[in-house]
C-alpha cells in the first residue's frame, strides 16, 4: 500500500462520536483509531491481577487521541481547518472540547498494513459471537460459536466499540424468532453480518457513505453471507418497507432526527433498538421518544454509553 499521511487530535473524549462521523463522511480514510485515556485508567483500577502503570505508558493521551490516515497528498492544511472549523461548531452545541490539537506527522506512515493490523485482535465477545479480522486465526472454545470475519482496513468498526457492543447485547436478546430487519447507519456491516449470523435472512443494512457501504459489503462476502440488502441513503429516507426490529447505532443527535419518522418504519409490535447515546445526550432523547409515544423496554448502559430497545 502507498504511503499514508498520519493526522491526529487530541480533543476531549465527548467529541469521538462526532469526529468519527465527520472523518468517515469528509474524508477518503484509509482507517481510524482512537486511544481514551480513561481506558487505560479503568484497567489500572479492576481488581484483578491487571496492572497498569500509567506513567509507563508512551504519549498517554489527557482525554481522547484520535489518529486519521489519509491519502499522502491531502492538502494538510486545509484539513486542519476544516476540522479545527468542525470542533468550534461542536462547542457551540455544547460538547466539551478539553485543550485541542490537530496536527499531521512529519513522517508519513509506509507500513500501514502492519500497524493497523497490530491495533485490532480477536474479539470474544459472547459465548455464540466472536469478531476476528482476516489476518488473524482463531479457533472457537465451543464449536456452534458464530464467528465473524472482518477486514477492517476503510475503519469503519471492528466490534470493539461499547455502542456496538450494548446493541448486539439487545439483539441477542430480542432476535428470537425470525424477524424482517434493517440495521441503518450499517458502517462496516457488522450489525447486518451478526444478525445473519443469528439466523435471520430478511436483512437490508443502510447508510449514508458509499465507503461505508463498500466496507460492508467487502464483509459480508468474507463471511459467505448473501441474504443482506446494501442500501446507500440517508437513514431510510425512500424506504417504504416496515421492519420488525431496526438498529442504530448512530450519533444521538441524529437519532434525535431519526425517531420522528421511527413509527413509520415500525411493523404493529416492532422495536428499535438505538445505540450511540452519551450520557450527556440521553434525557433529550428519552425525552423526545416519550413525547413520540414510545416505551422503553430495555435500557443497556456501560461506562458513559446508553442503548435503548423502544416500541409503541
Amino acid at each position: 500500500m502507498e504511503a499514508l499521511a498520519v493526522l491526529k487530535i487530541e480533543c476531549a473524549s465527548e467529541l469521538e462520536e462526532a469526529l468519527t462521523y465527520y472523518l468517515q463522511e469528509s474524508y477518503a480514510l484509509a482507517g481510524l483509531e482512537s486511544r481514551r485515556r480513561s481506558d487505560f485508567e479503568i484497567a489500572s483500577q479492576r481488581h484483578d491481577s491487571t496492572f497498569v502503570d500509567l506513567t509507563k505508558i508512551e504519549n498517554l493521551p489527557e482525554d481522547l487521541e484520535l489518529t486519521a490516515y489519509l491519502p499522502v497528498d491531502v492538502d494538510q492544511a486545509q484539513v486542519c481547518a476544516q476540522l479545527q472549523a468542525k470542533i468550534r461548531e461542536l462547542a457551540g452545541y455544547g460538547l466539551a472540547t478539553g485543550k485541542v490539537r490537530v496536527y499531521f506527522e512529519a513522517q508519513a506512515l509506509t507500513n500501514w498494513e502492519t500497524t493497523w493490523q497490530e491495533n485490532y485482535p480477536v474479539i470474544n465477545f459472547s459465548r455464540h459471537l466472536a469478531f476476528v479480522p482476516v489476518w488473524q486465526t482463531y479457533q472457537p472454545a465451543y464449536p456452534d460459536q458464530a464467528v465473524i470475519k472482518l477486514n477492517s482496513g476503510l475503519g469503519f468498526g471492528t466490534g470493539e466499540h461499547l455502542t456496538t457492543q450494548l446493541a448486539l447485547l439487545a439483539m441477542e436478546r430480542y432476535l428470537t424468532r425470525p424477524v424482517k430487519l434493517a440495521d441503518v447507519g450499517t458502517g462496516s456491516g457488522i450489525l447486518a453480518i451478526a444478525a445473519a449470523k443469528m439466523g435471520q435472512t430478511d436483512i437490508l443494512a443502510t447508510d449514508i457513505s458509499s465507503q461505508a457501504i463498500e466496507s460492508a459489503r467487502e464483509n459480508a462476502t468474507l463471511n459467505q453471507l448473501t441474504t443482506i440488502r446494501f442500501q446507500q441513503g440517508n437513514l431510510l429516507e425512500g424506504v417504504s418497507e416496515k421492519f420488525d426490529l431496526i438498529c442504530a447505532n448512530i450519533l444521538a443527535e441524529i437519532l434525535q432526527e431519526f425517531s420522528e419518522n421511527l413509527a413509520s418504519y415500525l411493523t404493529e409490535n416492532g422495536v428499535a433498538i438505538l445505540s450511540g447515546i452519551e450520557t450527556r445526550a440521553y434525557p433529550a432523547l428519552d425525552e423526545k421518544l416519550q413525547k413520540l409515544g414510545f416505551k422503553v423496554k430495555l435500557h443497556l448502559n456501560e461506562e458513559r454509553w446508553h442503548c435503548l430497545v423502544v416500541g409503541r
